[in-house]
């Protein structure tokens, strides 16, 4: 029979990776080959800035050197060394350099979770569950030397450490003083026994009030009973170190959830040109839908993502209006994505993943109607325009009954489920005595004109329209258009349309507003063109 810690922790492996150095890593890199020379010479410091007290959070090795310390004020280092680089800490870069560095982690393992118990003093820290991921790269060794060369290459100092609880991890990457480490399974509590007790993430208050009776280092709280430990330091101290040891579950919450329906191409040397990326994602997709077909389902978006060598990640995503599984279409869809797309640095993961899955039923090739091929291939005509133009660019106007010409009609984006037949029949009927009396084409606000000259019926004999001179030739109206009585705002206001034509056979159709019961000349305005 098991016991409680062989339960908790039966498999599970969790990588800790520590950054304890990430804003000056950033700045590095910000100044590289532009100061190179100065950076390699000079020390640098991160500081912080509290009621007018500037504090340093950070320094290098060469400030180490010089005696520099955390905590020191900045007036206390430049005294000491004057030519000191100092940059304020921007907790808001490190957050979203943080964010960048745990999507690119997904190469790895899709649990991948941000740490922020010391976020405020400059230094960041990811846990990745790499529970049954190893073997993909070859193990747990290979798996942690490939991280922590490929962070050292993108200019990054870390620390990394695998071990059976997060707990462990974190204190042995924070205190272990290896660059890389990896604790065999079941062996945490003797590689975690000789560490000091801020190891067990506890805050500096607790941990000085352990110090004062004795306690400094983890291995002397195994033989104390829990009741005495309990009541007189609390829960956290216990709580601490059952989740270090196994004892007590600490879940992680993953930073990005990832869909089950994910394939993975892992490649031996990176690739850099259109032509190969295109070939490896034919083969995903192969692979993909035939793990779709297995369990009946159908997908309408599939996002691409590829991992470059240089620490970033890059995104593209495809949808189509019905769900399919039909390579081809896919294919086509991220082949035009692909011509618009600049590759930066090789890539040397790829993956694809099906993000909106649904039951698929597929149509019998014999049995399907004239109106379903029509649907079919509007759908595809519209999956291509929005995923070159995007979905706000792509609309289908509905009409909608109202006596207002601008409120008669409505445009919206194309959504995910076309009736192209429903909507043809509902425009039919409509349209059956609209058309002969409609503009082709509706401004998208009434323009005002100034009449010259006007008829005995009161019509206009010549107007002036942006800037140009128009001379009526014939005209044929008035057709009278109110509001809705709900309509408070336009309730008083009416409405007299009329077709006109002018010299060069040009039609529009202008419309003369006026008040109910009131004396105010009425105003002209043009509100749609016939041609």
């Amino acid at each position: 029979m098991r016991t409680k810690r062989e339960h908790l922790n039966a498999g599970r492996r969790i990588l800790y990776l520590w950054f304890p150095n990430i804003a000056l890593d950033r700045l590095r890199r910000i100044t590289r080959g532009r100061d190179a020379e100065k950076l390699s010479s000079n020390a640098m410091v991160i500081v912080r800035t509290e009621y007018g007290r500037r504090t340093i959070v950070a320094t290098c090795p060469i400030s180490e050197k010089l005696g520099i310390a955390v905590g020191w004020s900045l007036s206390d280092a430049l005294a000491l060394h004057s030519k000191l680089l100092v940059a304020e800490i921007d907790l808001l870069t490190d957050k979203m350099e943080l964010t960048t560095l745990a999507n690119w982690c997904g190469r790895y393992t899709p649990f991948v979770a941000f740490d922020e118990s010391r976020k405020e003093i400059g230094e960041r820290g990811l846990w990745l569950d790499i529970t049954g991921c190893a073997h993909l790269f070859g193990g747990e060794k290979k798996l942690l030397d490939s991280i922590i060369d490929r962070l050292c290459h993108i200019g990054l100092t870390a620390r990394g450490v695998i071990a059976d609880t997060p707990g462990a991890a974190w204190a042995l990457a924070h205190f272990g003083g290896l660059s890389s480490q990896i604790i065999k399974p079941g062996a945490q509590q003797a590689a975690i026994a000789d560490l000091p007790l801020i190891g067990l993430r506890l805050p500096i208050s607790l941990v000085e009030d352990l110090s004062k009776v004795g306690l400094r280092q983890i291995k002397s709280l195994f033989p104390i009973a829990r009741a005495p430990l309990r009541a007189r330091f609390g829960l956290e101290v216990r709580r601490r170190l059952d989740q270090a040891l196994g004892l007590e579950a600490e879940p992680i919450s993953a930073q990005i959830s990832h869909s089950p329906d994910l394939v993975r191409f892992v490649l031996a040397d990176p690739i850099s040109t259109m032509g190969s990326i295109l070939a490896v994602l034919e083969c995903l997709l192969e692979r993909l839908m035939k793990k779709l077909e297995i369990r009946s389902l159908g997908t309408r978006e599939l996002k691409v993502s590829l991992y470059r060598i240089d620490g970033q990640l890059d995104k593209l995503i495809v949808s189509t209006s019905q769900d399919s599984r039909d390579k081809s279409i896919f294919s086509k869809l991220f082949f035009e994505k692909f011509d618009d797309f600049i590759l930066v640095s090789g890539v040397d993961v790829i993956t694809l993943e099906a993000t909106k899955v649904d039951i698929y039923q597929p149509l019998q090739s014999d049995l399907i109607s004239q109106s379903d091929c029509i649907n079919s291939e509007i759908s595809v005509l519209v999956d291509r325009l929005v995923n070159r133009f995007g979905s706000s660019s792509v609309i289908r106007r509905s009409l909608k009954e109202s006596y207002s010409p601008e409120r008669s009609e409505t445009a919206f984006p194309v959504s995910s489920n076309l009736h192209y037949t429903k909507i043809a029949q509902s425009m039919s009927s409509s349209f059956k005595n609209t058309l002969t009396v409609r503009p082709l084409y509706l401004l998208q606000r009434p323009e005002y004109i100034e009449p010259l000259t006007e008829y005995n019926r009161s019509l206009p004999f010549q107007f002036r329209w942006r800037h140009a001179l128009v001379n009526v030739r014939r005209a044929n109206g008035p057709e009278r258009i109110a509001s809705e009585w709900w309509l408070v705002e336009d309730y008083y206001k009416t409405r007299d349309y009329f077709r006109i034509e002018d010299s060069d056979g040009r039609r529009y159709w202008l419309f003369k507003e006026r008040m109910k019961q009131s004396k105010k000349k009425p105003s002209w305005y043009l509100h749609g063109l016939f041609s």
